[in-house]
């Protein structure tokens, strides 16, 4: 890993569910932990769905281990927040991840 190149500041986030007053279930995203890493985007395209524009980008994020980062967690890099679609473990040493993103969709 070369740490020149790590120069994105990634926030995992998890979902948490936290009941109200009247009962009612809501669902926000709290950090999970904060890593640097770098960030290259592979791939994009456009599609039209509903009248509206919607950008679909394929992104390979690489940063250092983190223990707790699980597919359903999601990735905010300054202004960009990635889903995770795939979770690699280089080497299985838990030393770096390389994880394959696309573009959140309240991200559009």
């Amino acid at each position: 890993m070369n740490p020149g190149r790590m120069r994105h500041r990634l926030i995992f986030q998890v979902t948490t569910e936290t009941q109200t007053q009247s009962g009612e279930i809501t669902t926000s995203w709290g950090t999970l932990g904060t890593v640097w890493g770098s960030v290259n985007d592979i791939s994009g395209k456009e599609v039209m769905q509903s009248d509206n524009d919607i950008a679909d980008v394929s992104t390979r994020i690489r940063c250092r281990y983190l223990p707790g980062v699980t597919a359903e967690c999601r990735i905010v890099a300054g202004r960009r927040t990635f889903d995770i679609v795939h979770l690699n473990d280089i080497d299985g040493k838990r030393a770096e991840y390389e994880i394959l993103c696309r573009t959140a969709e309240d991200n559009v």
